[in-house]
């Protein structure tokens, strides 16, 4: 009995575990998903990335973490085990497959944070209509324009592959009631970080 139940019950905890840290799953590499799946990679080693196309395929050199297939295709999908807490971006060149497989696994697998590239914005409503969140890429290079201009040290700053240089910057969601209420002063944890911004509902603060 302990020769066989324990090593399922050992698996299924130790799959748990591992899976708490949210996976990033990319669909479609053109030319936009190759670049955002180089730069997540750069943050973690969970990405992702599903691609149909065998052109596309073989400008990523036989990379172990691509999957073969329909991004809308619940085969497809069923092979990577999306999880809830996984975040699914939809980067291929049709909303409507965009569209679809953000509904897919929003619908079947419980996801929550999808993004899909929104290439017409007439779609836009749309997509946010349906809990999706709209990429527009012309949107997006306008305020990367606005940025560089009014803002571009910051640019720079998010630009650079600054993990490499062992600094950081990133959102965090305080979900443990042991910090509700509590200063940032009194938080021992910070060490040597630094709050910039504090979100709270639509109010924001600076600490």
């Amino acid at each position: 009995f302990t020769s066989v139940v324990s090593p399922v019950v050992y698996a299924r905890i130790r799959e748990k575990s591992r899976r708490k840290k949210p996976r990033v799953i990319i669909a479609g590499a053109g030319r936009v998903g190759r670049e955002v799946f180089e730069r997540v990679r750069l943050h973690t080693a969970d990405v992702m990335l599903i691609e149909r196309d065998p052109d596309q395929l073989q400008k990523l050199r036989s990379e172990p973490r691509v999957v073969t297939g329909d991004c809308t295709d619940m085969e497809t999908l069923g092979k990577i085990a999306i999880s809830s807490n996984d975040v699914f971006i939809a980067l291929t060149g049709s909303d409507e497959q965009n569209l679809r497989a953000c509904l897919c696994v929003k619908q079947q697998f419980g996801v929550t944070r999808v993004i899909a590239r929104d290439n017409n914005p007439r779609n836009t409503k749309r997509f946010t209509d349906e809990g999706v969140i709209p990429l527009n890429l012309h949107h997006s290079i306008a305020v990367a324009v606005e940025n560089l201009v009014l803002r571009p040290s910051l640019v720079q700053l998010f630009d650079r592959e600054t993990d490499r240089e062992g600094l950081f910057v990133f959102e965090v969601l305080v979900k443990n009631p042991e910090y509700f209420n509590v200063k940032v002063k009194h938080i021992r944890e910070l060490k040597s970080a630094l709050i910039l911004l504090v979100k709270k509902g639509d109010e924001i603060r600076i600490p």
